[in-house]
């Protein structure tokens, strides 16, 4: 029977239940062991190292792995050391990925299995990307590292003032930029999807008296305030929005509401 589609005495009668009392504990149990327990199936779980190895199942990732093991091939071969430079290079690529993938979907993965990763990468990582920074930055902040993820922000925003990479005269790292913006808004915001509702997880650097933000959820645009007494959310235009911070619900209705909550 498709319950859904029929009257309410209709259902009550079936299932020869009562409004008032409901079923009887022996109906329960019949039904129990008829139907079995009234229970969504969960899925199994995967382990931290499976969700790991899952991301090298990318069509890209392989095919980067393959040019890497070609290149180290030939760098063997030719006995010329520079030419390990671009296997090297490659293979920094793909742990700049893995960790990307952590920093991206952090929800699924415990505060120790981030924890865990970070650190092993980062004792591997000579961020030789000018995106390497900004992303270890991110999850410096999500882990609770604040100093190392004040000393990443840093060093990505200074990149071309301070010519890390010693070659700034070939031009600006543009989307090195888009990444330091990032670290504030994902590091120290916290800025998050769970579940496909952004969530916010605010602190504030030592060395800063606060910082401001706009972002765009959908087709709605929130001003984001953080200070010392404080965060403020604003919703400046769109639709309606519902967002949490640190697991707690809230909802901006219309243009112009606002949430305020001390730090």
């Amino acid at each position: 029977m498709l319950y859904h589609y029929q009257k309410k005495q209709e259902v009550l009668e079936s299932l020869s239940s009562n409004p008032q009392t409901g079923l009887s504990t022996q109906q329960v149990e019949k039904l129990t062991e008829q139907y079995g327990p009234n229970r969504l199936k969960e899925k199994k779980k995967k382990s931290n190292l499976q969700r790991f190895f899952d991301q090298f199942k990318d069509v890209m990732i392989i095919i980067l792995l393959i040019a890497a093991a070609i290149s180290f091939g030939i760098a063997c071969v030719e006995g010329d050391p520079m030419e390990f430079f671009e296997p090297v290079l490659i293979l920094l690529i793909v742990i700049l990925n893995a960790i990307m993938g952590m920093m991206l979907y952090s929800a699924l993965f415990t505060d120790e299995e981030l924890l865990r990763n970070y650190d092993f990468y980062q004792t591997v990582t000579l961020h030789h990307s000018s995106l390497s920074t900004c992303i270890f930055g991110i999850l410096a902040s999500r882990i609770g590292r604040h100093e190392d993820a004040y000393t990443y922000f840093a060093q990505s925003a200074r990149m071309d003032l301070d010519d890390y990479h010693d070659n700034f005269y070939a031009g600006i790292h543009a989307a090195n930029m888009a990444g330091t913006w990032q670290s504030i808004v994902f590091g120290f915001a916290g800025l998050r999807l769970v579940n496909g509702v952004p969530e916010f997880k605010f602190y504030i650097p030592e060395a800063w008296n606060g910082y401001h933000f706009t972002v765009k959820i959908k087709e709605s645009v929130l001003a984001v305030d953080v200070l010392p007494d404080g965060w403020t959310i604003t919703l400046q235009s769109g639709d309606a929005v519902n967002f949490l911070v640190e697991g707690k619900p809230y909802e901006l209705t219309e243009k112009g509401a606002t949430c305020h909550e001390a730090l």
